[in-house]
């Protein structure tokens, strides 16, 4: 996911988002996502080397129940404490010696179907959106999302703590990309960086940038809904159309203009990308160009570019 800056963010008008470094929680919009988690990645058909969409901390150990701490005034409650231990040792031994006939709970009474349904519903996990956008289509915005709202029809692409899927929303029958962090999987220390790409792509709104569509988190994913780029990255073009070259007017109107214009505006919003590389620039169903994996930005209102982020061999 690359380096970013480890300055304090300040909090601005809009989605607020910080991180409780010793609690290992990433807060955003007054909810918090606890990094205390170890749950499996979701099972997924289909592997693949192109994408169209991008993008542990450990369970703390259990330590030792505390030692009491007993005053030297305190020797006789001392001592009836040790009777008490012992009256209750012999009784459990008792217990075990003769214990009492045991006799099976009753069978529950049949169930009605759609009671039955209703209370699977219910159980279902839910969670209250963590961020919306104002590029959010009417049919998309719930109080309430879930990944099951989502048929999801394969992985896209896979990284070392995310994974980006192909999914249809079920209400809206609208295609999405959804980019699913295993928040087991994410250091601690890169848990502010979670909150600030929610923060800055969620407030972004240009033809030629990917659109964020709202995120939120559910056991031990943080989810974030994005636009789908059917026809992959730009990367992934390339190596497609092997032998075969655009010409200077194409290059000019379908790849620079447009990427010029998104990045002039993300530049005059403060907005640093830090990671452009063709990976990232994607093509959507009718080929317009859009940048897109917003991981590693920084709003340079709020704090500086103070270190080196992005790919390695592209930096």
């Amino acid at each position: 996911m690359g380096a970013a800056s480890d300055l304090h963010l300040g909090r601005r008008p809009g989605i607020a988002a910080s991180v409780n470094a010793t609690e290992a929680t990433l807060v955003v919009n007054g909810s918090s996502l606890s990094a205390d988690l170890d749950l499996a990645p979701l099972p997924m058909e289909h592997g693949g080397a192109c994408r169209s969409n991008t993008v542990a901390p450990r369970t703390p150990a259990g330590g030792s129940p505390p030692l009491a701490v007993v005053s030297p005034n305190a020797s006789d409650a001392h001592r009836q404490t040790g009777d008490t231990l012992k009256r209750n040792a012999l009784q459990q031994q008792q217990q075990q010696q003769d214990p009492p006939p045991h006799h099976p709970p009753p069978p529950p009474p049949p169930r009605h179907p759609h009671l039955q349904q209703q209370q699977q519903q219910q159980q279902q996990p839910l969670s209250s959106p963590l961020a919306a956008s104002p590029a959010t289509p009417a049919a998309l915005l719930r109080p309430v999302w879930s990944l099951s709202d989502y048929l999801i029809s394969r992985r896209l692409y896979q990284g070392a703590n995310s994974s980006v899927y192909l999914a249809t929303c079920r209400h809206s029958h609208l295609r999405v990309a959804l980019k699913v962090y295993f928040l087991d999987r994410v250091p601690m220390n890169a848990l502010h960086m979670l909150a600030r790409e929610i923060r800055i792509h969620s407030e972004l709104d240009h033809p030629h940038i990917i659109k964020l569509y709202g995120a939120f988190q559910e056991e031990g994913r943080l989810v974030l809904v994005q636009e789908y780029a059917a026809h992959g990255d730009l990367c992934c073009l390339h190596r497609r159309a092997a032998g075969s070259r655009m010409s200077e007017e194409q290059v000019l109107r379908l790849v620079m203009t447009p990427f010029l214009d998104a990045l002039s505006y993300l530049h005059a919003r403060g907005i640093c990308h830090r990671d452009i590389k063709p990976e990232n620039i994607f093509l959507d169903r009718d080929w317009g160009l859009k940048i897109g994996d917003f991981g590693v930005s920084i709003d340079l209102g709020e704090e500086r570019a103070v270190t080196r982020a992005g790919t390695g061999e592209r930096i």
